[in-house]
């Protein structure tokens, strides 16, 4: 052969085994083909000629091996049209190759499976059987570092974009339209350049089986503002377990897809199979609840890796939407270390277009989490965990870009970085530091002014005694000295036409801690027959509405000193000691041999009272410690009470009081609120010492409010010890939901049962006892009306029993409820 065909024949097989090398490994993004272009997690590749499989990551990358130029590519996935690529049509003048799949236009109809034939329901149940074992969860302990980059934008508010009313992940989500004014038109094109707001955070994660956690906020980041906090909302779904059987999102419950009971309930449906290279075979499985049922619970795509039938990757959003919200998570398992699936990667995205009726685009939360350092069988020692679950290193807020890139993965894009720079200098021209400062203290009900604090309770308040009562409170803040806190108030009722006034000290020695100590004096009115739990520093609004009701009050000048702090077992103390000079202010006469008569009383009284609430989250950030509103456990107060008759007490007593509140998940029926209380005088007393049952009844305002007799009117009974239930069980069903309307319906029972000591010692007002026990039965329907912070309903109850009345409608109230997401 000549030696030329032979350099010949050389060159073709170079070039071919070049083109082949060059083809033998693919890698490229996989995106939506709308206007929006957003990268589409675990779409299924197929390679033809071999017939392997891999999976697009959460961010739509995905990696073939083994192909030729020959070969087809085949993209699937749930929702999109297939499509069918040549990799000799491929461009690999590009390292990364970017796919575009079309949504369907069809929208998927009606499926009915029974369950005795439905494949997917035979890889369900071993997925629900291996719960125990592949929940990473029941793992001794685990460590892993958390970076989460969250922020704000706009979507455009388009029905045509929702296809199966899914919520895809936003990217660049800004379209053009001619009909928009100028304002809105430079809008979009702002939002192009910039995000509204920006949070990064990267978290130590520590973890001790069973189910305590430990989280040290390394570095925070968060756009025009300086606090720490905001990790906590960056971070609110970094718990998000799968394999538990109620997930909770936002205070909301919701049944996970592989629950226990979750064949009963959802409707599971194959829609594609993959073999990975592993020689694992992955089942693609859409869900959503059974077209009968009415709980809370998610759709979506759940992709089960046969390798022990674990979740590999998971897509869900509320079937329903939650809250007014709309919610999508996508998470994303990997084998870490060759020992257990965890989660690696995590995004979400909140977009409150369903809050908006009449608006063009809405607001939109998204965020992505990346999971690294995973290490198991960490078992930490239990003297780490405390009540404290977060704490904010002094150095969190100062890190270079340096410590950040280490984390991030990849450097900051220009939209993110512009909006650091763009939102730092806006909130610094417009102070939004003190904007979130006001913001901030409307939940301890006092608003900042300059180096003092305004007491709301103080401005304006109405009760049927003092009708409306009007005055100022104002207190020294931390910009005087984080150390104390000193101020006043003045009130004047212009019901009862008196003055109410009061000064307090409280003194703050340790920073970043909850112990205190101080003293106040007041001469003000107060509830006959109230009780004040020293430790409850706000009354939730749902209960203080029967206080519009109280028309009997007594005056008292008190005189007190306290001390307060907390164990690290979430228990929190207080003891204080009180010397007060009563007045009662109506015909009210003690007949006690050793009451003076006249209607003064002098009470001296030492008092512990505790608060232990389980599984409450604490933040302990440089120089603060709060803990956070919600608490997944019992909240418990208990309160122990002496009357000591030296120096300058009438009366030697001892009283005792307890309330437990909960909140109980009832699998897929809905929720429960419950609270116990009770209460103990042991000793001889006047009645204002004595207990008033909760009631709600009263003429001028029809309000229901929870932990209260709807129907017992104000200072109907009297007790010496009692004790009272509340419940309420909130169905999961809804007859129908709109933004407009969105009926939930509740079931009231309130049962009370008390006696009194001394009745026979008091005299001039008329009341009874409940030593026959009361009862009332109740149904609540509530966001009847609706609006996207607020509801308004109806609720009907019915006393009966012992202590029911004459006539049918005497047992009856019928009243407005109110809820709102301001006041939750």
């Amino acid at each position: 052969m000549p030696k030329k065909i032979l350099i010949t024949l050389w060159v073709v097989v170079a070039v071919q085994s070049i083109s082949f090398a060059q083809t033998s490994f693919i890698e490229g993004r996989v995106l939506s083909a709308n206007d929006k272009h957003d990268p589409l997690a675990f779409v299924k590749i197929t390679l033809l000629r071999t017939k392997t499989n891999s999976i697009s990551d959460i961010d739509g990358k995905w990696q073939v091996l083994g192909a030729n130029q020959t070969d087809t590519l085949v993209f699937s996935y749930l929702g999109y049209e297939t499509k069918k690529i040549l990799v000799s049509a491929l461009d690999f003048g590009h390292k990364e190759q970017i796919i575009y799949l079309k949504e369907k236009a069809d929208i998927l109809g009606e499926v009915t499976i029974k369950p005795e034939e439905n494949p997917a329901n035979r890889i369900l149940k071993e997925v629900i059987a291996r719960k125990k074992e592949n929940n990473y969860e029941n793992i001794k302990g685990f460590t892993y570092i958390a970076y989460t980059n969250m922020h704000v934008g706009y979507i455009d508010i388009d029905s045509s974009d929702k296809v199966l009313n899914d919520l895809p992940a936003l990217n660049n989500r800004y379209v053009e339209d001619s009909s928009r004014k100028k304002s809105d038109k430079k809008l979009d094109s702002l939002m192009k350049k910039q995000y509204l707001f920006m949070i990064e955070t990267i978290e130590s994660i520590w973890y001790r089986h069973p189910a305590r956690y430990k989280k040290n906020v390394l570095a925070y980041n968060v756009s025009g503002i300086d606090d720490p906090r905001a990790s906590l909302f960056a971070s609110a779904f970094e718990n998000f377990n799968i394999y538990s059987d109620f997930i909770e999102l936002i205070q909301k419950n919701y049944l996970s897809p592989i629950a226990s009971n979750a064949i009963s309930n959802y409707l599971f449906i194959i829609q594609d199979t993959i073999w990975t290279p592993e020689k694992d075979t992955v089942f693609v499985i859409s869900f959503r609840p059974h077209s009968y049922k009415t709980f809370n619970g998610f759709k979506g795509t759940i992709y089960v890796n046969s390798k022990n039938y674990v979740v590999q990757n998971i897509i869900a959003s509320p079937a329903e939407g939650g809250n007014g919200l709309g919610l999508k998570i996508q998470q994303q398992f990997d084998y870490v270390n060759n020992q257990h699936w965890f989660p690696v990667q995590q995004d979400i995205e909140i977009d409150f277009a369903k809050m908006y009726t009449n608006a063009d685009r809405a607001i939109v939360f998204e965020g992505r989490s990346s999971y690294m350092n995973i290490r198991f069988d960490t078992l930490i020692s239990a003297s780490k965990f405390s009540d404290v679950e977060t704490v904010v290193a002094d150095s969190a807020g100062i890190r270079d870009s340096a410590y950040w890139n280490k984390f991030r993965g990849r450097p900051l894009s220009k939209k993110e970085s512009k909006t650091y720079k763009v939102i730092d200098s806006l909130a610094k021209l417009i102070k939004l530091d003190k904007i979130m400062n006001f913001m901030d203290a409307l939940g301890t009900e006092r608003i900042p002014i300059g180096k003092v604090d305004l007491d709301l309770t103080k401005v304006l308040a109405f009760n049927s005694y003092e009708r409306y009562r009007l005055g100022l409170g104002l207190y020294t803040n931390d910009r005087i000295s984080p150390y104390y806190s000193v101020g006043g108030y003045y009130d004047y009722g212009f019901g009862d036409h008196h003055s109410k006034y009061g000064g307090s000290l409280d003194i703050k020695p340790i920073r970043g801690s909850f112990f205190r100590f101080g003293g106040a004096y007041s001469n003000d009115v107060y509830e006959f027959g109230g009780t004040k739990y020293g430790l409850e520093d706000i009354i939730p609004y749902y209960e203080q509405i029967r206080y519009l009701g109280i028309n009997d009050m007594y005056t008292s000048t008190d005189k007190s000193a306290y001390v307060r702090f907390s164990l690290p077992i979430h228990l929190q103390i207080k003891c204080s000691l009180s010397q007060s000079e009563i007045h009662t202010n109506d015909n009210y006469v003690f007949l006690s041999p050793d009451h003076i008569s006249g209607t003064n009383y002098n009470i001296t009284e030492g008092q512990v009272g505790l608060r232990y609430a389980y599984k409450e989250t604490i933040m302990k950030m440089p120089g603060k410690q709060i803990a956070m509103p919600y608490s997944k456990g019992p909240i418990i107060y208990f309160q122990y009470s002496r009357g000591l008759k030296e120096p300058g007490g009438n009366y030697s007593y001892d009283k005792y009081d307890l309330k437990i509140n909960k909140k109980f998940i009832l699998s897929t029926f809905g929720y429960a609120n419950v609270q116990l209380s009770s209460g103990l005088v042991n000793g001889i007393v006047p009645l204002f010492k004595e207990y008033n049952t909760p009631a709600n009844f009263w003429g001028e305002y029809p309000i229901a409010a929870q932990n209260t007799f709807e129907t017992v009117r104000i200072n109907e009974f009297f007790d010496s010890r009692y004790v009272n239930l509340f419940y309420k069980q909130t169905l999961a069903w809804h007859p129908y939901k709109n933004q407009f309307s969105a009926p939930t319906f509740s079931i009231r029972e309130d049962i009370g049962y008390g006696q009194l000591s001394n009745n026979a010692l008091n005299s001039g007002l008329s009341y009874k006892t409940m030593n026959k026990g009361f009862y009332e039965s109740g149904l609540q329907i509530d966001n009847v009306l609706l609006s996207s912070y607020s509801g308004f309903g109806v609720g009907f109850f019915y006393r009966y029993g012992p202590y029911s009345l004459e006539g049918f409608r005497n047992n009856l109230a019928i009243k407005i409820s109110f809820s709102s997401i301001l006041l939750e």
